[in-house]
């Protein structure tokens, strides 16, 4: 059968120069047929994604972009830069249907397409790596410091007391059933980490991001947590007793029967909190605290002082279970009779 490839023969293609910035590579525009490449170093991997024009007629009609990403390992002793051009260049191969196909062993003795698009990929694998450090994991087993990277690592049923993590990422790390007591967690990151059935008794946590944690159960007893968020926290069951929380945020945290016994909440916002069955009995607060759109259903607080509270309304209030010591803002009144006897037995458990 005649070799009906088409007129610009692999070798006579050309290499553009790296476009700046992008890091894109494109073949001579002023040739026949061109391909356009583009490559990205994600984990350690190389990813390529290229679309290729074809000609018909005498004329360039475009394709549509294979936008497909493909892994380049090395293999058979070829340099990276080499087997991402001979990949390359034999799925170009494959993209000319309209003009016959092409064999293996033309593109084996085309190598000087290789050659040509191999240092090209190689700069742009070296441009891509430069990046590497945004990329890397984190190095889990570092042991405790201050600043260290510990996002998304497992650290589950350990002993971490008196560790000093002020300033350090735990950002989705997992901490379950680990003893964090008397660490430093001084503006720590530990946004979406786990931990449930911690314990942070006497931590130092003041400014850190708590956000989105979920810590069904843990302790916080006695800890220092002041200007901390736990915004979208899961908190159900948690122990803040004696804890210090000036102005932390606790807004939209789930406290389900989350006890604050003896707690400093000034400054606090409980906005949009889910606080029911929870214990404000006995907490000091001297200054405002927001319970806005706050859920209270069965919420103790029995001789707390409210009168500072803002965007506490009625409807709240009479799901709440206070007393006659319960202080109240002056617009509001102590309903009729509070929802929960004192001794409630379902409030023990």
């Amino acid at each position: 059968m005649a070799d009906r490839r088409p007129a610009t023969a692999v070798s006579d293609i050309d290499v553009c120069a790296m476009a700046p910035k992008t890091g894109d590579y494109a073949l001579a525009p002023s040739r026949p047929a061109s391909v356009r490449f583009s490559g990205m170093l994600l984990q350690g991997r190389l990813f390529l994604s290229y679309e290729a024009p074809y000609t018909k007629g005498g004329r360039m009609r475009p394709t549509r972009a294979w936008d497909g990403l493909r892994a380049l390992k090395r293999r058979n002793g070829m340099s990276l830069a080499e087997g991402m051009a001979e990949s390359a260049a034999e799925r170009y191969v494959r993209r000319q249907p309209r003009h016959g196909l092409w064999s293996r062993a033309i593109v084996g003795r085309r190598l000087g397409i290789a050659t040509g698009l191999g240092v090209s990929a190689l700069s742009v694998a070296f441009l891509l790596a430069s990046s590497g450090n945004a990329l890397r994991a984190a190095d889990c087993g570092n042991v405790a410091a201050p600043g260290l990277d510990w996002s998304k690592c497992s650290k589950t049923n350990i002993m971490l007391q008196n560790s000093d993590l002020h300033g350090a990422n735990l950002a989705g790390a997992h901490f379950d059933s680990t003893d964090l007591s008397d660490t430093n967690l001084t503006s720590a990151n530990l946004e979406k980490a786990t931990l449930v059935r911690a314990w942070l008794k006497n931590a130092h946590a003041d400014g850190a991001n708590f956000k989105k944690i979920e810590a069904y159960r843990s302790d916080f007893s006695n800890a220092s947590v002041n200007g901390a968020s736990f915004a979208n926290a899961e908190l159900q069951r948690a122990e803040f007793g004696d804890a210090q929380l000036a102005n932390a945020d606790f807004q939209k945290a789930e406290l389900g029967r989350a006890d604050f016994n003896k707690a400093v909440l000034s400054g606090v916002n409980f906005s949009f909190a889910n606080l029911s069955r929870a214990t404000l009995s006995g907490a000091v607060i001297q200054g405002p605290v927001s319970f806005s759109g706050a859920f209270m259903y069965l919420t103790r607080i029995e001789g707390l002082d409210l009168s500072n509270a803002t965007g506490l309304q009625q409807a709240q209030l009479n799901l709440a279970c206070g007393d006659n010591a319960t202080k109240l803002p002056l617009w509001l009144t102590a309903p009729a009779a509070w929802p929960c006897s004192p001794d409630d037995p379902d409030d023990k458990d």
